[in-house]
């Protein structure tokens, strides 16, 4: 049994997942040090913000692979590869 044919618009789609959410991430990641640095600087105490940050990185990345794995099944499933 064969997969039916993906058309254009979902691999443009497909394509555009996979390009584009590690940029993002790393582009929010560095975001939010910035953000956190400045809040430490302000309040010096606050150094438990470092694991909530270490925290929701750890969750944003992991959830950028899952979007990566996911892709990628896809687009085994429909033969793009």
């Amino acid at each position: 049994m064969t997969n039916p044919p993906i058309n254009e618009e979902e691999k443009a789609e497909l394509e555009g997942i996979e390009k584009s959410t590690l940029p993002e991430s790393a582009l929010r990641a560095v975001m939010y040090f910035a953000v956190v640095y400045v809040i430490l600087q302000i309040f010096p105490s606050a150094t438990w913000l470092w694991f909530v940050l270490g925290a929701y990185l750890i969750f944003d990345i992991a959830c950028v692979m899952v979007v990566k794995v996911m892709t990628y099944i896809v687009k085994k499933r429909n033969n793009m590869l």
